[in-house]
């Protein structure tokens, strides 16, 4: 009998593991979901960074 809730996404991956298995599995999933997320982040900051230091330089131009 599998007791995870019911809003897990893991497509039935667990069920053959055992509970720290599958909590591991689950941790280091959600890492690399984290880990993608924060390179999503800085990847944006740099690109609006570039994109303010453009206006400014623009700006100090005119």
């Amino acid at each position: 009998m599998n007791k995870a809730p019911t809003f897990t996404n893991d497509q039935g991956m667990y069920n053959r593991l055992t509970w720290w298995e599958s909590f591991k599995a689950n941790v280091e999933v959600e890492e690399n979901q984290l880990l993608e997320m924060r390179k999503e982040i800085e990847d944006d900051h740099e690109r609006k960074k570039a994109e303010l230091e453009a206006i400014q330089k623009d700006f100090d131009s005119q």
